[in-house]
């Protein structure tokens, strides 16, 4: 296809293109004239990944060029998801001493704590036990200094069985193949996409279901019987 078909297609401007282009996110085409180049599916592809991460996500530019780097580099021995995800962690704040003894103290214990569940990988936690003790240290911090570290685990189990229900269905599930001239691994870029887009729904319906227990706790209402995660 031509760039202005292209441009029709993925919705994404022709300027944007060019620029995406220039930066590097976008390969060129393949050219055809001096003045004209073809454009393929792998392309469309990468466009819709850009546009999500971009419009839907919020992620700058160079935020999106990490991400492209971490899939696409061939010799990567980790997983390209959690490498992308990293990729768009913001850097760590800047902390006093005393702050700084605070987040090494609820670091220990939150490590503590992941290695004790069943489903971890023990000296993986990385990223994941770095943001659960900032959680940690700020809940301590603006909400209750003794708020111990198991306050996590009903959230732990919950996360885990979500994570069936995730990884079990389409289309950002393990049951996702590649396609024919892709040039990002579907399956990766579907579950990037898959865990971004899905955050907001959860944290959307948890605030939903907190609020509205409170509404029937108010007004006296029954409490409906939970139901099973995964059935």
């Amino acid at each position: 296809m031509r760039v202005s078909e292209l441009s029709e297609r993925s919705g994404v401007p022709l300027s944007s293109i060019k620029f995406y282009i220039r930066e590097g996110l976008l390969p060129p085409g393949e050219r055809t004239r001096a003045n004209q180049a073809r454009y393929d599916r792998s392309h469309l592809d990468r466009l819709e990944l850009i546009r999500a991460l971009r419009e839907v996500c919020g992620l700058g530019v160079e935020t999106i060029r990490r991400v492209l780097e971490a899939l696409d580099d061939p010799g990567r021995e980790e997983q390209p998801i959690r490498m992308a995800l990293r990729a768009m962690e913001p850097a760590p704040p800047e902390r006093s001493a005393e702050e700084q003894a605070r987040y090494a103290s609820a670091h220990a214990e939150v490590t503590a704590f992941l290695d004790g569940l069943a489903w971890t990988l023990p000296g993986q936690h990385g990223e994941h036990a770095e943001r659960l003790a900032d959680a940690l240290t700020n809940l301590r911090r603006l909400v209750m200094p003794e708020i111990p570290v198991d306050v996590l685990a009903p959230y732990a189990r919950a996360a885990w069985a979500l994570s069936q229900i995730e990884y079990d269905s389409e289309p950002h599930g393990h049951r996702i193949r590649p396609r024919r001239g892709d040039d990002l691994a579907f399956p990766s870029r579907m579950a990037i996409l898959g865990i971004l887009l899905m955050e907001p729904v959860l944290l959307t319906l948890r605030r939903y279901a907190l609020n509205a227990r409170g509404m029937r706790h108010w007004e006296g209402l029954p409490l409906p019987a939970p139901e099973p995660i995964v059935e």
